[in-house]
């Protein structure tokens, strides 16, 4: 019975992996977020300063 609740407390590795590969999906989903954010910024400063020379 002891030895039962001591590996509940423990994290098994398939979780540990999975999990790890959790928080990598989302830094690199946040990544491309700021990516693509950062483009669409861009895309619109450039069609304001072209318009505006018009």
């Amino acid at each position: 019975m002891g030895a039962a609740t001591a590996m509940n407390n423990t994290i098994e590795p398939d979780e540990r992996a999975a999990a790890e590969r959790a928080k990598r999906l989302k830094a690199k989903n946040l990544t491309l977020l700021f990516a693509l954010l950062a483009f669409v910024v861009l895309v619109y400063f450039v069609s304001i300063v072209r318009m505006g020379g018009s």
